[in-house]
Formats: C-alpha cells, structure tokens, sequence
C-alpha cells in the first residue's frame, strides 16, 4: 500500500492515515502503551510495529495478519521511539507500504496499587511528602533507626516502587519542622530531570539536602534550603536545575547570587518563573516570591518580602504546621497554618491574569482536624487530608471561582479512625489523588 491506503505510527501521513496511541508525536505523559492502526487489513512476515527500546507485551506474533497492532505494558517515565518501517507491510493485493513512519513519545511514571491500603514502614516517627507536577512522590521521614535514621525516598517513575533513597545522620536536638519540594524540570527530548529537596529543623541545627536526577547534592554548612525547580524564562538554560538558599541570606544557583529576606520553612512552586519562600516570623506568616516576565523584555527578579495576613488579628502558633499549595495555572496559592488560638487557618490568595478573578479568602477550621494540602497538579485545584470522627477524610477544592468555598470529601481512608492515627498528608500520584498517614509508627498509603 502507499498513501491510497497501508500501515504507519502516530496518524502519520503515506503509508497510514491511521489513528494512534499515544496523543501524538513529541507528547509526554501518555499511557504505558503504543498503538498502530492501519487503514485496511494488511500482513508482515515480521512484527509490524517496534518500540525502541525494545519493552512491553505485544498484541501478536510474527507473521501478523490484521488492521491494528499494539505494545503494552511499557515501563513508567520513558521515553519511546514507535515505528512502522517501509515496506514492513503489505495490503491484500500485495502492494507494501512506501514511506513508514514514526512517533517519539513519553509515558507516564508508573504509580502504586491503587484501592488498597499499601504499609511502606513501619518504623516512622515523622515525614513529609511532595508531589512534582507529573505526580512522582517524594518522602522525607525520620525513623526509629539507631544508625542514619534520617530517609529521603521518592516512588520510582519507571517501576512505581518505593526507592532505597538516601540515609542521613540525625541532627542534634528535637525535631521542630520537616519539610521536602520536589520538580520535575522537563526537557527537548521529553525526559524530567526529577530534582527534590529536604529540610529537617531541629533545636540546634538545620539539615537540608537534595538530589537531582538521582544523584545526591551536597549541602554547605548553614544551608537553610535546596530549590528543586529549574531557571525561569530570562536565566541561564544552562544553569543548574537545583539551587540553595544559604544561612547568609541568599539564593545561589551556579554562579547567580541572589539576596533574599527570608529564612524558609518551606517552597510554594507553581512554575519556574514563578515561586516563593514561605515562613513564620513573629506569629506572622511571611512570603517572597521569585518571579519571571518572559518574552521580548524577559527578567527575573524577587519581590519585597510580604505578610500573609491572618484573618480575625489571630496569630501563627509556634509550631505552625505549615502548609501549602500552589496551581497548576498559577492564579491561586493557599497557606495553611495553626494559630494561637488553637485553630487552623486557612487563606487562599488570588493573584490573576484574567477575570473572573475571586476575592481572597480564609477559612477557619480545628487544629485537631490537621488541614494539610497540595496542588492537584490540574486547573486550579487543590486536594487535602484531614481527620474527622469517622478517619482521615481526603478532600478536594477547585478555587477558580471561590476562594471560601466548601470542600468537597472524595472518600475516607480505611482504618484511619484510631487515636493511634496522627498524622497525614496527601498528595498527587500521577493524575490520582491519594493520602499518606502515620498510624503509631507505621506509614500507610493508599490511593482510591
């Protein structure tokens, strides 16, 4: 067959006018499969369709007699070259295919079993988690381990297994705050450089790291922080995709010294042109923001520091719990913190480029109750954890319209309910929502 009518990859013109999996060529985050579908009926002394490199489960064997041919079960966070080459097939009356064609693809990174409750430890005393904008989880924990109790762990993208991570030393003094960001920097050929960092505050000490495309990125001494996501639209493409912020008040990323105003508990990243460090200073919760404006004029720069305010003159609580969530379009940001008064804030802050745009809000809620959020990785909407009577509530909100809306329960986590349950966070895996939570020392996940 020719272009009247044959066999090709990716809905390609001559030899196919065929539909195909995945979306098209140059997409990233398809399924974990590849599909060919010829115009008519067609043969091939060989398999019609290969996948480079070689991975996955075909729909047939060799010879192949049909109108469609697949690969599935491709591994997680790969990418993949699919081709049907000239003259790899012929029609009913003989006639090959005189041109073939081909797809560049990437699939999405493999995830964990979903509908069940999954034990991952059993030897947790805190952590913290972080989804990057594909949903590959990163954890950050501290373990009853007398030796380098200390484990930063992320979901594997191509297996969906939890990693054997890096073991730290624990730092001296009681545990105030643990915290962990994570970014996927995505790149011409469709790969993620997958960059995450953490930070572990003690009494006496802070203790941040990092790793980049799996290798491990050392810290300097008064290190405060390390910034996963890449450099904005006005910095150098060339310059490192993870920076730091040191104890003497500045953003380093290669050679690029930045001043900054504040020391931070944790990263609000929304994009790279777009992100801030957020903190607590004097019962107050503090921002700045490093933002990009790109095109002809293009420039980075960060803004003046900025109070979050609270409403009702209430006050950050010492240990405040920080939490917060970014959009995936940039226009929302949340801050969720405790109070003073025993309660847990909750303000949403609309900053948009387009109308309608929502007044800012807050929402007030039991500290007991334990809001944690984070980004839905879709639109502008967020997810959270919660616990309630009846367990640990796994919560969903989008803020387009309303920053004070009511949240909306996607489901209640099995065998959440006991007192022994302390602590939870949800987060993104892939495009489904899941929760986290500490029961005693176990660390449990599950995803509906």
């Amino acid at each position: 067959p020719n272009t009247r009518g044959g066999g090709g990859a990716g809905g390609g013109s001559g030899g196919g006018r065929g539909g195909a999996t995945p979306r098209a060529d140059g997409s990233r985050l398809n399924p974990p499969s590849v599909m060919v579908t010829f115009s008519e009926p067609v043969t091939s002394a060989a398999l019609p369709l290969t996948v480079t490199p070689a991975a996955g489960t075909p729909s047939g064997s060799a010879p192949f007699a049909g109108q469609s041919f697949s690969f599935t079960g491709l591994p997680g966070d790969t990418v993949f070259t699919a081709s049907v080459a000239a003259g790899a097939v012929a029609d009913a009356f003989g006639n090959v295919n005189e041109t073939g064609a081909s797809v560049k693809f990437h699939t999405r990174p493999a995830q964990p079993q979903t509908g069940t409750v999954l034990t991952l430890r059993n030897d947790v005393v805190a952590f913290d988690v972080a989804s990057d904008p594909d949903g590959v989880v990163t954890l950050v924990m501290e373990t009853t381990a007398t030796s380098k109790p200390m484990l930063f762990t992320w979901f594997d993208g191509v297996t969906g297994a939890l990693s054997s991570g890096v073991l730290g030393n624990r730092p001296s003094g009681d545990l105030v705050a643990l915290s962990t960001a994570a970014w996927s920097n995505a790149h011409a050929d469709l790969s993620s450089h997958r960059a995450r960092g953490y930070r572990e505050a003690y009494s006496a000490q802070t203790f941040v790291g990092g790793v980049n495309d799996g290798t491990l990125l050392p810290a300097a001494p008064g290190d405060v922080l390390f910034v996963p996501v890449g450099p904005g639209c006005a910095d150098d493409p060339g310059a490192p995709e993870v920076g730091v912020i040191t104890g003497a008040g500045a953003f380093v990323r290669g050679s690029v010294v930045e001043p900054v105003q504040v020391t931070p508990f944790q990263l609000l990243i929304e994009s790279p042109n777009d992100w801030e460090l957020v903190s607590v200073a004097g019962g107050t919760l503090v921002a700045q923001a490093r933002t990009c404006s790109c095109g002809a004029s293009a420039s980075c720069a960060w803004q003046p520091a900025r109070s979050v305010p609270l409403p009702f003159g209430y006050t950050v609580a010492a240990t405040p719990r920080l939490s917060v969530a970014g959009t995936a379009t940039g226009e929302r940001r949340l801050y969720v913190a405790d109070t003073t008064a025993g309660l847990r804030v909750e303000i949403c802050e609309a900053q948009c480029t387009s109308t309608p745009c929502p007044s800012n809000g807050a929402r007030l809620t039991l500290a007991s109750e334990g809001l944690f959020v984070a980004s839905a990785n879709s639109g502008n909407e967020v997810i959270g954890a919660q616990k309630k009577a009846a367990g640990v509530q796994l919560v969903w909100r989008d803020l387009q319209a309303s920053c004070t809306g009511d949240w909306s329960v996607l489901g209640i986590v099995p065998g959440s309910s006991g007192s022994s349950v302390t602590d939870w966070r949800p987060a993104m895996f892939g495009d489904r929502h899941g929760v986290l939570w500490l029961d005693g020392t176990t660390l449990k996940l599950y995803i509906p």
